[in-house]
């Protein structure tokens, strides 16, 4: 399987490379780089499979390959249509807010968009199932902008002081190991699927609730650790 850690050395690998010709680039010529834009915005699926497989310790490249690469697609024409090619000027759209910054990733690329809709309404006189923002995608880029970028540039662009208002990212993960530490707790319909290894299918109301009582749960957990401190 391809976890989460293998994309993170395979992609800080990627960006060593990157290191790499930034150091020795002349003539300033940023089209050259492995995460360009220009190159994003033209990748195909096979090109993108062999830059994985070229960076990761035992040339794994991870599944959905398709789904990704139409990702690195739209960021990289995104950034080039509207932000003049620069992930930087993306980040100071935001003025200096965390908050701002999720906003701005979820109005521009169809890819951040974690919204997720209820079970369809019985009869046609029910209301319309309501819309859950989850944005998972675009709060987990804008942490780990936070902790890759260096603090002499963190302290301007999150001048506002709002990351806290960032939810946890509702993840399969997470409430694994809120179960375990009973903190988080399943009706018994929903925990005899969940321990038969039943697969729960996306955007289902038993997915739905899981990911949202993590939310939940974990905002619970902050306001009582603030009340001990």
């Amino acid at each position: 399987s391809y976890e989460y850690v293998d994309l993170a050395c395979t992609l800080t690998a990627m960006a060593s490379a990157d290191h790499d010709t930034l150091s020795n680039n002349h003539d300033n010529n940023h089209d050259n780089y492995l995460l360009a834009p220009t190159q994003l915005a033209h990748m195909t699926v096979d090109q993108m499979t062999q830059l994985f497989q070229n960076h990761h310790p035992k040339g794994h490249a991870p599944p959905d390959m398709d789904r990704r690469c139409d990702m690195w697609n739209e960021l990289g024409s995104v950034l080039l249509q509207k932000f003049d090619g620069s992930a930087m000027t993306l980040i100071e759209s935001a003025q200096g807010s965390a908050v701002q910054l999720v906003q701005v990733l979820f109005d521009h690329f169809l890819g951040f968009r974690d919204v997720a809709t209820g079970t369809d309404p019985i009869t046609a006189d029910d209301p319309p199932p309501p819309k859950v923002y989850f944005l998972k995608r675009a709060q987990i880029c804008v942490g780990d902008l936070q902790a890759a970028l260096p603090d002499s540039l963190t302290t301007s662009l999150w001048s506002r002081n709002d990351m806290d208002q960032i939810t946890t990212f509702a993840d399969y993960r997470l409430p694994q190991l809120l179960r375990h530490w009973k903190v988080l707790e399943y009706s018994p319909a929903l925990a005899q699927l969940v321990d038969a290894q039943q697969e729960l299918s996306q955007g289902s109301d038993s997915e739905l609730s899981i990911r949202a009582a993590t939310v939940v749960t974990v905002e619970r957990l902050v306001q009582q650790l603030q009340q001990l401190t």
